[in-house]
């Protein structure tokens, strides 16, 4: 079997499986060839051939072939996870911050990370800059991860590395918010893929720091009130507001509710 080196000719599908399309501008998935193993890292998983007209050195080739698109693949939807890893010039507690969000898919409570955030100077502060991680009041994250494709790819990478069954459990695309209520989810998972849950809901990252950014403006005297425009940005009811708010209010102890 011949492959062309247009990545474009290859999918990585949501059950892990890898097509080849002879004709790139062939809208149809191609031909199944292999698919995604656990790797020897969370993002390094490993690609297996499984066509059964190659054999030996010629099959080696075809997987070294695949393995090295898979490995382009993941890098170039989740370039700005990958660009953490740039760190050569930035100092030691900064850059110990970037390989903890390496780690974790680029999403963590600051909690986890305050004890290093609180030592940083403005020359440490502007090092990281150029990375565009947004340190929220309750969470850093990279909110170029919150696109479609770089949940979706996040979500199998974090299922195929814990051993689960592809497709992994994913939101709808673009998707603001979604109830959790009567499901047994793991909180953990849905929060490194970008959707967080607090109370009833699970949130994108990005509009959840909206919300706590606009509870920070609109507290008077250390108190806030729910407002209904919040619940629009969440695209939930006003009483699953009022829940996402209680949670969130457990981790910003400077701010009480009054709703």
């Amino acid at each position: 079997m011949i492959l062309s080196s247009k990545d474009t000719q290859f999918k990585l599908a949501e059950d892990g499986q890898i097509f080849w399309q002879k004709e790139v501008s062939n809208p149809l998935p191609g031909v199944r060839i292999g698919h995604v193993t656990k790797g020897d890292a969370l993002t390094l998983p490993k690609a297996e051939i499984d066509i059964s007209d190659e054999t030996g050195e010629a099959k080696e080739d075809v997987r070294v072939f695949v393995q090295g698109w898979l490995d382009r693949h993941i890098k170039t939807v989740l370039t700005p996870l990958f660009k953490l890893k740039e760190s050569e010039t930035v100092p030691e507690n900064p850059k110990a911050l970037l390989e903890k969000l390496f780690t974790a898919l680029g999403i963590l409570p600051r909690e986890d990370l305050q004890s290093l955030i609180s030592t940083f100077d403005e020359e440490q502060r502007k090092a990281l800059r150029g990375f565009k991680i947004r340190m929220g009041p309750l969470l850093v994250f990279l909110p170029e991860l919150n696109k479609p494709a770089a949940v979706r790819l996040r979500a199998l990478l974090l299922t195929l590395w814990q051993g689960k069954d592809l497709p992994a459990q994913v939101p709808t695309d673009g998707i603001v918010s979604f109830s959790i209520e009567d499901r047994d989810i793991d909180k953990d998972y849905y929060r490194s893929i970008g959707y967080p849950v607090y109370g009833p809901r699970a949130i994108r990252v990005d509009m959840l720091d909206r919300v706590v950014c606009a509870v920070y403006d609109a507290a008077k005297e250390g108190q806030f009130q729910a407002q209904h425009q919040m619940a629009e940005w969440l695209g939930s009811n006003i009483a699953d507001l009022y829940k996402v708010l209680e949670a969130m209010a457990a981790g910003m102890p400077v701010i009480s509710t009054t709703i």
